[in-house]
């Protein structure tokens, strides 16, 4: 059965709807600003009265006003399994696939909201063969900037750990190389296509605020696109999803 694909009147409706939900979310009563209520507590004393004192892990949790500088490496299903058929003259050296980085960063403008901007980078297959006639070379790697926004729903300035949700949007880069080299005249061809495309993704994960300055996170999520205008590889669409883990430095 074929594998569906979404069109780029589903990847807008879809992104749309997310970034609508998120945007209520903004507007709405308490939307992450720390309150003189949020920011100490009462505690009995001695004689059984309330004394009201800071608490020292509000003004550590908040992240309200600050940035992150945020790296991640993963698995990114892009449904690219090949494999070569079993034949005496043909050994595959080398085959790496589904790996992929990613940088961001990003600025809490609320507790509960954060806009960031992320540069990944997947490396879809790297493939190195030996043939009875020479020596194959051959990548495919997809690289995107994505520009989104990631909501906490139950963000608290008490606790450590911050599931969240997120959405973004952005371009999607395509190159290919391929290099050949024939034994007996040793002649190498050099060749190399680069494609674009649109896409979003979406996503959901957790966040565990380490101190003030570190944070780790696991992220799971499906990267959706638009095809490619030609096939990169055997594929002209490496939508797929995609697991995750990172590593944060917070500033500010």
């Amino acid at each position: 059965m074929p594998t569906p694909r979404f069109t780029m009147e589903h990847l807008s409706a879809w992104i749309l709807a997310v970034l609508f939900f998120l945007g209520a979310q903004l507007v709405q009563p308490g939307n992450g600003r720390a309150s003189p209520s949020e920011s100490a507590y009462s505690s009995p004393d001695l004689n059984g009265t309330s004394e009201t004192t800071s608490h020292p892990a509000i003004i550590h949790r908040s992240l309200a006003g600050r940035h992150r500088l945020e790296f991640r490496a993963g698995y990114w299903d892009s449904g690219r399994h090949q494999r070569l058929s079993p034949h005496v003259y043909i050994q595959e050296k080398t085959h790496v696939e589904d790996l992929v980085g990613a940088f961001s960063y990003a600025y809490w403008a609320y507790d509960k909201m954060a806009t960031d901007i992320t540069f990944k980078g997947l490396v879809a297959e790297v493939t190195s063969i030996d043939g009875a006639s020479g020596e194959s070379e051959s990548a495919v790697i997809i690289t995107s900037a994505m520009f989104g926004i990631r909501f906490y729903p139950v963000s608290s300035a008490l606790s450590p750990l911050r599931p969240y949700i997120t959405a973004s949007v952005g371009p999607y880069l395509g190159i290919e190389s391929h290099k050949e080299t024939e034994n007996h005249t040793n002649h190498t061809v050099k060749t190399t296509k680069t494609l674009g495309t649109f896409g979003g993704y979406l996503g959901g994960g957790l966040d565990i605020q380490i101190g003030r300055r570190l944070m780790v996170g696991v992220h799971a999520g499906y990267n959706v696109m638009a095809d490619f205008p030609e096939t990169l590889g055997i594929e002209n669409n490496y939508s797929g999803v995609e697991l995750s883990a990172g590593i944060s430095l917070l500033l500010g």
